[in-house]
């Protein structure tokens, strides 16, 4: 086994599964708009992904804090389901303290994290990890392909035929244009981006109602691809279904990190 070195970080790698909705990645707060309640912030969520991950292993470490690094994140309403999201855990830890992780029952606490979790997230392939897998994480994101699951409703009624003529049209692929969304303007530039579709299929739940499957380039954002975000996103699934579309639910399925392996 390897020897225990002073050190001041020590880094994890693994993917976690989110299972519940209204968890985010990280502790979010938001300011709150409660009457006399000016400047006051408010937590989102019950917890976050990060501290349901991070503490047991903290504490296992002795470290002084850690953080979670993600390849990308979902909205704190999407679920997180399949082979589950990339990560790399940060830890600081005492100068003085010796770090082992060739010592750690990653399996034990991984059944901690899903235990303490009540089942929220899920965490699979724990195994230590480098300063180079931490400096990777962000260039693995921008290459990957992402599969979602979204249940949609439609202003108008659809066939299975017209479900099929879209599927047929789309095809191969297509190209959108997304501008910035209009719920992150206020912390994002407002920029104009293309992305891809690779692939579109419909399951009909009934005339007004369907479940989108649907496999992207990483980085675009599905529910503007869904409603249209007021015309910042062409096409739209409104535009190609002639209709009105809205999504009610959204499930990451799959992350596919070798998309020139993918077959599916």
């Amino acid at each position: 086994a390897a020897q225990a070195m002073p050190a001041t970080k020590a880094f994890i790698q693994g993917r976690y599964r989110k299972l519940r909705r209204g968890v985010p990645q990280s502790p979010w707060f938001a300011k709150s708009a409660a009457p006399g309640a000016s400047g006051k912030r408010q937590r989102l969520g019950f917890s976050s992904v990060e501290e349901l991950i991070c503490e047991p292993l903290r504490r296992q470490l002795g470290a002084k804090s850690g953080r979670l690094h993600g390849s990308g994140r979902e909205d704190m309403d999407v679920r997180m389901l399949g082979n589950g999201r990339p990560f790399v855990l940060e830890f600081e830890v005492p100068e003085d303290a010796e770090v082992d992780l060739e010592g750690v029952d990653f399996e034990e606490l991984g059944r901690r994290v899903k235990e303490d979790s009540n089942g929220a997230v899920e965490v699979l392939q724990l195994r230590r990890a480098s300063a180079e897998d931490f400096a990777g994480l962000q260039s693995l994101a921008e290459r990957k392909l992402k599969s979602y699951a979204g249940v949609c409703w439609l202003s108008e009624a659809v066939t299975r035929e017209k479900l099929r003529e879209v599927e047929e049209h789309c095809a191969g692929g297509f190209e959108l244009r997304q501008k910035t969304p209009i719920r992150v303007l206020q912390r994002r530039s407002n920029l104009e981006r293309p992305k891809r579709v690779c692939s579109l299929r419909f399951e009909l739940l009934n005339p007004h109602w369907v479940i989108v499957h649907m496999k992207t380039e990483a980085g675009t954002y599905i529910k503007e691809f869904v409603h249209g975000d007021m015309g910042r996103t062409e096409p739209s699934l409104g535009d190609l279904l002639d209709c009105r579309a809205d999504i009610v639910q959204l499930d990451v399925t799959e992350i596919i990190d070798n998309p020139e392996e993918d077959q599916t």
